[in-house]
This record gives C-alpha cells, sequence and structure tokens, in this order.
C-alpha cells in the first residue's frame, strides 16, 4: 500500500517527513515499510507500517515530541526480532500480579481469620 493512498483515506493523519532529531528517517531506516504520522484527532505521533494487512497502524508514540525514545521503542517492542524475550517478559510479569494477587488473598483471609476468631471467642465465653 502506498503511504499517501492511506493519508488519503485518513486525512485526520498527517505524514512526518522529519524532525529536529531526524527520528521520522530513522524509524524508516530501521523497517523500510514504517513511516510516522501525525494523528490530528488524538494529538498524538504514531507508527503506521505499509506491511501491515488492512490497517497500517503498529503502535502510538507516547510522548509529545519524536526523539531516540521512539527508536528504543520500535527495538523493544519489535515482534519479529525480539518475539520470544517480549512473550517471556509477560509470562514474568503475569506471574508476579498472580503471586501478587494471591498473597493479597491469603491476606485478605488471615485478617477475615482473626476477626471471625475474635467474635467466636468473645461469643463462646472465652472456652477457646
Amino acid at each position: 500500500m502506498n503511504i499517501q493512498d492511506k493519508l488519503n483515506k485518513s486525512p485526520y493523519l498527517s505524514l512526518v517527513r522529519t524532525s529536529t532529531c531526524e527520528i521520522p528517517e530513522r524509524v524508516k531506516e530501521y523497517d523500510s515499510s514504517y513511516f510516522v504520522v501525525w494523528n490530528n484527532l488524538k494529538e498524538q505521533f504514531e507508527i503506521h507500517s505499509t506491511d501491515n494487512i488492512g490497517d497500517t497502524f503498529c503502535m502510538s508514540v507516547p510522548w509529545k515530541e519524536l526523539d531516540d525514545r521512539v527508536i528504543k521503542m520500535l527495538r523493544k517492542n519489535d515482534l519479529r526480532n525480539r518475539g520470544q524475550k517480549i512473550f517471556d517478559e509477560i509470562d514474568r510479569h503475569n506471574e508476579k500480579l498472580e503471586k501478587a494477587n494471591k498473597k493479597q488473598i491469603q491476606d485478605y483471609i488471615k485478617d477475615i481469620s482473626k476477626e471471625m476468631h475474635y467474635h467466636v471467642k468473645k461469643a463462646g465465653g472465652d472456652k477457646y
């Protein structure tokens, strides 16, 4: 798909050809199918790819300016080059969340047990 064809279909997207740090050019060097646009509706930069089937959108740039962080973000999130590492990172993150959730549940049960013990002891006339 031609970049201009995509931009004609989405008039709220403006092609960014260059920037102070030459990020659009460096993005293109990283992958020739990538291009940078400014999304006027969302008021943010986005990375798109002509290799994508259907929509060309790849990712939003979470910063208001284009700088080296964009290139680092591309490299970090590139499934073609880092696919297994990304999935491993997701798995480790999910394991941490699961452990934290289990601990939170155990702490909650422990607190309820202590509270119930107090009430049972009080109701039973100190038999426990």
